[in-house]
């Protein structure tokens, strides 16, 4: 599928600010993307990158400067594969590699096709089309119920994969997943509720505790392997030795804990 498609289709995401409508323009995207173009297609569109981090700030994106075509035949795995290979530079003339490769690829595209990419890089996309659009708008273009798309998406962390599986299988394709370990499951927020009585009928018999303000962290055992992942689901189990232990220490065999880490600062030692 050529960039410009997707261009067109983040373009209306920005002009519209009604949610069905945003919904309806992924949606359509997607539903005449062939199936392998899907994940990507929805890692940018949810403002991401499917390599993650690939080795780009503000100033090098910025000091890029390439001639626009008139026309262009840029497609959306070419810029897959070069975002790709910028994040697989490294060593001794990686920053120089990394430069090249984005002036070829920013070379080829016109002007509008240019600031997509431009703007995905940096993370200012600013269209609206969220994971939560998103997670509608593969629904809709699966024709599945949108609770099932939005129940694997949680449960897998991996809305893209989650949405290649939806057009390919539809319902019975996500039926399929569940929790597991060492699978990074989206935090859900909080809604509020009138009152505790409300709450407490909602939830039914529960426990409360006051509300700690530290790093939300989610934590993985099986044995004597731990993994933590943070919010957006990065595993931090290397640099967070105090949760590690802690998990570490419980008298199972296998667990899944979401909480809130706070440090021990030692505030009985202060003056």
């Amino acid at each position: 599928m050529l960039i410009g498609h997707l261009l067109a289709t983040w373009q209306q995401a920005r002009a519209n600010r009604s949610h069905l409508k945003k919904i309806d323009s992924v949606g359509e995207l997607l539903s005449s993307a062939a199936v392998d173009t899907v994940p990507t297609i929805v890692s940018y569109l949810s403002g991401d990158l499917p390599q993650g981090r690939i080795g780009l700030g503000f100033a090098a994106v910025g000091a890029v400067a390439a001639d626009p075509s008139q026309e262009s035949c840029l497609t959306i795995a070419d810029v897959d594969t070069t975002l790709s290979a910028i994040k697989a530079a490294a060593g001794p003339g990686s920053k120089k590699a990394k430069a090249q490769l984005l002036l070829d690829l920013f070379a080829g595209p016109t002007a509008p096709e240019q600031d997509f990419p431009r703007r995905l890089l940096v993370g200012e996309l600013r269209q609206g089309a969220l994971e939560g659009i998103m997670m509608d708008a593969v629904a809709a273009a699966a024709g599945v119920d949108g609770a099932l798309v939005r129940h694997a998406a949680v449960v897998t962390g991996n809305l893209p994969m989650v949405a290649s599986q939806a057009l390919e299988g539809g319902s019975d394709a996500l039926a399929k997943f569940g929790l597991e370990l060492f699978a990074g499951v989206q935090p859900m927020p909080a809604q509020t509720a009138e009152s505790v009585a409300v709450a407490g009928a909602k939830t039914g018999e529960a426990a409360v505790e006051w509300k700690v303000d530290g790093a939300r962290v989610q934590v993985h055992r099986q044995g004597d392997e731990v993994r933590v992942f943070t919010r957006n689901l990065r595993d931090i189990a290397r640099s967070a030795h105090e949760v590690v232990r802690a998990a570490a220490s419980l008298n199972v065999d296998s667990i899944i804990l979401d909480g809130e880490a706070v440090a021990n600062l030692g505030l009985s030692n202060l003056g």
